[in-house]
């Protein structure tokens, strides 16, 4: 009976374990698939430099345009710093 009680236990564990090990798995492919390309690629510097203007901080702005591409996703590149200055000028006024 004892060790019967103890196989079920070590099952257990193993089977918890492993769901530990799979979660991490999950999310750290998740952390990884966010990491992009610099956008400066494919957009044009005047439309870059024009954003970091407004925002005075290139971090910032390449925050935004991530937050953009996450919430508006397909579109292409150039549309996320379009619409990132255009809200700016917006909320500005």
């Amino acid at each position: 009976m004892g060790l019967l009680l103890f196989a079920l236990y070590l099952i257990v564990a193993l089977t918890a374990i492993g769901i530990v090990i799979a979660a991490y798995c999950v999310v750290r492919s998740q952390k990884s698939s966010r990491k992009q390309a610099p956008p400066s690629s494919t957009v044009s510097r005047e439309l870059e430099n024009k954003l970091v203007r407004l925002v005075q901080d290139r971090g910032i702005a390449l925050r935004l345009v991530d937050k953009l591409q996450r919430t508006f996703p397909g579109k292409p590149e150039s549309w996320y710093w379009e619409k990132a200055i255009n809200d700016l000028d917006r909320d500005r006024r």
